[in-house]
């Protein structure tokens, strides 16, 4: 988990460099939390936050859109784990389940 919230900063930052589809957010100001952001357009966030770094993506996603239907990880994908096909057991940051 992280120890903070993520900014708009970096929601446009990851806009700016055009890593995914665009993240709509409520403008509150830079240093302000994001706010209204979906699931998946937070999950696009996290892969680019991993591949940035030199890590996995987390997710994989059956369309470029920003709110898309996530897909699974397969058997032969690097990273797979079959206790959750929904997330890479490579990425670095990922979104925590209710169970975490």
């Amino acid at each position: 988990m992280g120890t903070h919230e993520v900014s708009e900063a970096a929601i446009t930052a990851y806009n700016n460099i055009g890593a995914g589809p665009a993240i709509t957010q409520d403008s509150r100001g830079v240093d302000r939390p994001a706010t209204s952001v979906s699931w998946n357009e937070a999950a696009r966030f996290v892969n680019w936050l991993n591949t940035s770094s030199g890590y996995s993506a987390a997710y994989q996603f059956d369309t470029a859109g920003g709110n898309d239907n996530i897909a699974l990880w397969e058997a032969g994908d690097a990273g797979y784990d079959a206790g959750n096909e929904y997330r890479n057991s490579n990425a670095h940051y990922f979104l925590p389940s209710e169970d975490e």
